[in-house]
């Protein structure tokens, strides 16, 4: 929300607004002296822009509720998924702020369209997934030519989540080709519909399906993570916010 998205970046004063007991800093003025980094800059009002170009130009801005101006010493570092020249063009972002942030400008291509990036990044994700759960899981080369292979629309951070997912429900230290496709089928949604199938003598309800493999998946990430709910939620490829939403759901504890 954009109100809380200014109180982040510029602080608020005691008062500013119900529960502001206590002034508190934001994001600028603890980058005071280094960099800060602003990710999906496109995402944001046209309001907070306006705010966000004085800062930008004249290193000037004021804590939520505040009447002093404080100067800002920072370096920043933008980034979008989105086209901020069509979104100009369209009238929803400034194009005095795109020209503004626009100085040092690094395109970055899709994974797909790099895929000489993708063998390294597999393997830096794997072994900070093996210290994370204290295991040494390695990938056959077959394994490592299917992920190079893949389309990864997700990018980088779709990889990671794969490559964690593949380290943590490993059933032994090497991970083979057979093992990545089944992941990737299960990705798909498709692998839990043939299992349930396989397993069902009698017909029963989508919904109770479903159901009952969600909460086989919920239960199966929350052992192979140990408990530990930031990396089960990251096994499935969910938001934790989603991860406890779904465990509430199904009375998990």
């Amino acid at each position: 929300p954009e109100q809380i998205l200014e109180s982040e970046l510029f602080g608020y004063e005691r008062g500013a607004f119900t529960g502001a007991h206590a002034r508190k800093p934001g994001r600028v003025e603890l980058a005071e002296g280094g960099t800060l980094f602003l990710d999906e800059i496109g995402e944001i009002s046209m309001s907070v822009q306006v705010k966000l170009l004085r800062l930008l130009q004249d290193r000037q801005y004021e804590r939520l509720g505040g009447t002093r101006t404080l100067s800002a010493n920072v370096r920043f570092v933008t980034a979008t998924h989105r086209n901020l020249e069509k979104m100009v063009r369209a009238g929803t972002f400034r194009e005095d702020l795109y020209y503004r942030l626009n100085v040092v400008r690094v395109d970055l291509p899709p994974l797909r369209e790099r895929r000489d990036d993708i063998e390294p990044l597999a393997t830096h994700f794997c072994q900070v997934a093996n210290r994370q759960t204290g295991r040494q899981v390695t990938f056959t080369p077959e394994a490592v030519t299917r992920l190079v292979r893949a389309e990864w629309r997700g990018n980088v951070r779709e990889l990671q989540n794969f490559v964690e997912r593949l380290v943590v429900l490993a059933e032994s230290e090497s991970v083979s080709e057979k093992d990545v496709e089944r992941e990737q089928q299960r990705a798909l949604g498709l692998l839990e519909a043939e299992e349930s199938r396989a397993g069902e003598s009698s017909v029963i309800s989508l919904d109770a399906a479903l159901r009952r493999a969600e909460r086989q998946a919920l239960e199966k990430a929350l052992r192979k993570s140990g408990g530990n709910r930031a990396l089960a939620a990251r096994i499935l490829g969910v938001s934790r916010r989603a991860l406890f939403y779904k465990l509430r759901e199904h009375d998990i504890g």
